[in-house]
């Protein structure tokens, strides 16, 4: 996460105040069949984003993603919106 850390650093340096940031991003699962571990990454990046400063106005779940013969619904893929104050 800190690549996306100072990604997300980088652009609230240079988005003018009330610029949409818009991040696209799917979570991941990891593990196997029977003790599957689900990475948040679209939750973890709006956790980020709020440390930095940004405001996050939503998510929006983009579809839901199926893998390895599981289906979960935090396995998705997902846009979300945030803006510099």
């Amino acid at each position: 996460m800190d690549d996306m850390y100072q990604a997300l650093s980088a652009q609230f340096r240079v988005a003018r105040p009330n610029a949409p940031v818009v991040c696209v991003v799917g979570n991941s699962l990891h593990g196997h069949k029977e003790h599957p571990i689900l990475i948040a990454t679209d939750l973890l990046i709006i956790a980020l984003a709020q440390e930095i400063g940004f405001k996050t106005e939503w998510l929006q779940v983009a579809r839901q993603l199926r893998r390895r013969d599981h289906t979960n619904a935090l396995l998705r893929e997902s846009i979300i919106l945030m803006r510099r104050p």
